[in-house]
């Protein structure tokens, strides 16, 4: 081989692997944020079920002569807002629409605890039960994911929705006026 032979040679080479090795990594790191991401699904499942447990004591203290009362705070989703545009193409369908929908769970309850609106016993009972409503509904799809790994959507339980929804009822039932 020649001078230039060997140069190219070393040069391809070099390039090749250094491609190589820039791919592993990649690959390696979008694996850590999907264990991240799946990890902070199991936080949010945790703060589901203590998030229902306060909204359940909370309503149980809640008389017409309230001046006010203390919501369960919101729930981050730090590592959700970081990593799931990078890791969503290589998750499967039904594993984005499983992880987008804990998600608006999650949305929607933080939305409904920043809301000020609770000024009368009937407002306040009406965001307890959409509070507690999401809470529910964000828990069981939580756990279906990290049961499943995503493979089948939780709107599929359709007797699992309706043991749901029937528990929203009793709650909102017992303690409305």
């Amino acid at each position: 081989m020649t001078k230039f032979e060997i140069a190219i040679t070393t040069l391809f080479t070099g390039f090749v692997i250094g491609q190589t090795t820039d791919f592993i990594k990649y690959k390696w790191q979008i694996s850590r944020q999907k264990k991240a991401l799946k990890s902070e699904i199991k936080s949010i499942q945790s703060d589901f079920s203590e998030k229902a447990e306060r909204i359940k004591q909370v309503a149980s203290e809640l008389t017409r002569f309230h001046i006010g009362f203390s919501v369960p705070g919101k729930i981050s989703t730090h590592i959700f807002e970081k990593c799931y545009p990078e890791v969503a193409p290589y998750l499967s369908e039904n594993e984005r629409k499983s992880i987008i929908t804990i998600y608006n769970h999650v949305q929607h309850f933080n939305d409904e605890v920043a809301k000020e609106d609770r000024t009368t016993l009937e407002q306040a009972q009406r965001s307890l039960v959409k509070m507690y409503s999401q809470v529910v509904f964000g828990y069981d799809t939580a756990s279906h994911f990290l049961e499943n790994g995503g493979d089948k959507l939780f709107l599929q339980e359709t007797d699992k929705i309706d043991r749901i929804n029937d528990e929203i009822q009793k709650f909102a039932n017992s303690w409305l006026l």
